[in-house]
């Protein structure tokens, strides 16, 4: 049983019954998971942006707003919507669980449920939301760099057309001779007063 990713993460647990489930939050304490508990939705909205919890767990049956209309809400909130919601019911049709899931949950356990088996897929779920936030941070990452270095390249081309400026229009002449490739640098002022275009210098040895 593989439970390494509850070692110091912040679990959110959401049911007015807390009794039955006392088994799987000391379980999950002496994990080394820190325990937020509410009993209500409003509550669990204001806890989930306060403490940013790696995953709520949360019953469906509870006085309004029940457990499916506050992952609803969790998921409509900017510093919410990416925390994963493993619903906990004895509801166990079908049209439950897709209920559950089309409201944004990630799992759905049917009570009564085994706790270390329900650890175990809670800590499944952290490893996953955890790998897909490293996986935006680099994104993000590669995003800044890429930027930065067109931002570089662009500087770069604007400094190159500036000193092409300063150097075709400068009020005195400018060549530069190579002996195996002719003049490589032949500016305005050189063809003004020697007579001879860009075109007819460049590259002639």
């Amino acid at each position: 049983m593989n439970v390494k990713d509850l070692e110091h993460a912040t679990v959110l647990i959401v049911d007015d019954n807390l009794e039955i489930l006392e088994p799987l939050r000391e379980y999950l304490r002496l994990q080394g998971c820190t325990i937020y508990i509410s009993d209500n939705g409003q509550q669990t909205l204001n806890m989930a942006v306060k403490y940013q919890p790696d995953i709520i767990l949360l019953d469906v049956m509870m006085p309004y707003p029940d457990g499916f209309e506050v992952c609803r809400q969790l998921k409509l909130q900017d510093d919410t919507r990416d925390i994963p919601v493993m619903f906990m019911s004895g509801l166990s049709e079908t049209v439950d669980k897709v209920t559950g899931f089309e409201r944004g949950g990630v799992d759905y356990l049917t009570k009564p449920f085994e706790f270390q088996e329900a650890a175990v897929r809670l800590a499944a779920h952290i490893r996953i939301n955890r790998l897909q936030k490293r996986l935006q941070e680099n994104n993000l990452r590669l995003q800044q760099e890429i930027e930065q270095r067109q931002q570089a390249e662009e500087a770069l081309r604007e400094n190159e057309e500036r000193f092409r400026t300063i150097f075709e229009h400068a009020p005195v002449m400018i060549n530069a001779y190579d002996g195996q490739r002719g003049y490589t640098l032949w500016n305005n002022e050189c063809e003004r007063r020697l007579g001879y275009t860009k075109d007819e210098m460049m590259g002639n040895a």
